[in-house]
């Protein structure tokens, strides 16, 4: 990439005209404005195809939700067992946590020889913290068994 002329340029900083879906990154950089400079990019053809194609690869998709990115955090555990019922009680939990909680989600999961509930996706223990303090106070039936576990989260955009 070569540059003529020099001017800073701060990832802050706004393009004073509209930039129409159907410009491209390249399009973008290539535009010239009074006192800014002229940038000229050179790559091949099969990059801007590339950059211009949209990614397939996702952080995490579900059916009917939007995208996320998967990013260390905290959830809630609420259930752990290995025992011939451990299913029917994770379950069973998640909808009690589902009608207490109607705005967490619970996530299921089985990795032997244990069936694990979660809840939540906490940014920060202290969010985490607050939604189990509450748990506690309105689930006092399950309240010593929660605590908070470090784990991959959804951070939903």
């Amino acid at each position: 990439m070569a540059m003529m002329g020099w001017h800073p340029l701060y990832a802050q900083q706004t393009i004073d005209r509209p930039i129409s879906a159907s410009n491209d990154i390249f399009e973008v950089l290539s535009l010239s404005k009074n006192g800014l400079g002229t940038v000229i990019v050179h790559q091949p053809d099969i990059i801007k195809k590339q950059v211009a194609r949209p990614s397939q690869r996702r952080a995490f998709v579900d059916e009917g939700e939007l995208s996320a990115t998967i990013v260390q955090g905290f959830r809630i555990q609420v259930f752990n067992g290995n025992l011939t019922s451990s299913k029917q009680e994770a379950y069973r939990r998640a909808q009690t946590v589902n009608k207490t909680f109607p705005d967490i989600t619970c996530y299921v999961s089985y990795k032997a020889p244990f069936w694990r509930l979660v809840v939540g996706d906490f940014r920060t223990y202290e969010e985490a913290q607050t939604s189990l303090h509450e748990m506690k106070r309105l689930l006092p039936q399950i309240a010593g068994e929660l605590y908070i576990v470090r784990d991959k989260i959804r951070a939903l955009y």
